[in-house]
């Protein structure tokens, strides 16, 4: 800190946000994202509306480094996911909450980009299980029906995750041409 002789000029600061940047460390390495969002989101819209000090300039660096941080982990896990090697347990839905924060964290862009990764691995691991017996036609056309139906699948989830995501735009496109495809098919 600089001179008390300065501070008393300045209002007094509420006690959460001269502890705003240790609750957002706190919540994210307890991985309460959702939490660390609000936090991050009313310490932006504090710090905004305050009159500038240096110590508000000193809690804003933080705040904002925080907040690179949560997008960091957020970006982690889906690339995590993307690269675990079962893929079970949800996968795609599960990643909805990371994608969700990344998008209001406006970060769409990147999270379209690790979702549809993430799909693609899904994707991948699925017709990894499919064996090889029987006949060819047999193969292909279990292989063509497994295929099929998970691309529709991840068509309804994109659609779901990414509901009005300007950014993803090419992804919407993709996800309902496989499902007219698929009607087409399947009909």
């Amino acid at each position: 800190m600089e001179d008390d002789d300065d501070s008393e000029f300045y209002e007094p600061l509420p006690e959460w946000v001269l502890e705003v940047a240790e609750d957002l460390d706190s919540c994210i390495a307890q991985r309460h994202f959702e939490e660390a969002y609000g936090l991050l989101e009313k310490a932006k819209t504090y710090l905004k509306d305050a009159q500038s000090t240096p110590l508000l300039m000193e809690i804003q660096t933080k705040v904002n480094e925080r907040g690179c941080s949560l997008v960091n982990v957020l970006t982690k896990e889906l690339e995590l996911s993307a690269e675990a090697k079962s893929l079970q347990g949800g996968g795609l839905r599960s990643a909805r909450r990371a994608v969700k924060l990344l998008i209001q964290l406006n970060r769409s862009a990147q999270a379209c980009h690790l979702y549809l990764r993430l799909c693609s691995a899904v994707l991948k691991a699925r017709l990894e299980r499919i064996k090889e017996e029987g006949t060819i036609v047999a193969y292909v056309k279990q292989i063509s029906a497994i295929a099929f139906s998970n691309i529709v699948e991840i068509a309804r989830e994109f659609l779901k995750t990414f509901p009005k995501s300007t950014n993803c735009t090419s992804g919407n496109l993709a996800s309902r041409s496989a499902n007219q495809f698929h009607n087409r098919i399947m009909n």
